[in-house]
């Protein structure tokens, strides 16, 4: 085998296992930066998913948010109810919570494309990007 098709066989495989890694995953993390951009020009169906409390909803949350509390016993079952092709972006305080609740809901068969504010909310507010009550 020559070294150029050696070499084109290498990256054919490289590039099917890139492919294959970037479908079985469907969530992508992002920086506050990231998602405000993906807000300022969201795909289509988009849902933005706070996943705090509440009491830290009503603190100050993303505009255009829907609250699902995350601690809420019957949380995968609401998620579920999420329209199945519409992307979401969620987020929570720091980030633990939601991608805690990310893996809960790719375990549980949720199958939507999830964009996740890696540093939740605390990145957001570091970033000097607006909150609304």
């Amino acid at each position: 085998m020559s070294y150029g098709r050696f070499l084109r066989c290498g990256l054919g495989a490289l590039a099917l296992s890139l492919l294959l890694a970037q479908s079985a995953d469907a969530r992508q993390d992002m920086t506050a930066a990231e998602a405000k951009a993906l807000l300022d020009n969201p795909p289509a169906g988009l849902v933005l998913l706070d996943v705090r409390t509440p009491g830290e909803f009503a603190a100050g949350h993303i505009k255009g948010a829907v609250n699902m509390n995350s601690l809420e016993p019957d949380f995968l079952q609401r998620a579920a109810q999420l329209p199945p092709d519409a992307p979401l972006l969620i987020y929570c305080r720091s980030g633990n919570r939601s991608s805690s609740i990310i893996e809960r809901m790719e375990k549980a068969g949720i199958k939507n494309e999830i964009y996740h504010l890696e540093h939740g909310i605390n990145d957001w507010n570091a970033a000097g990007l607006p909150l609304t009550r």
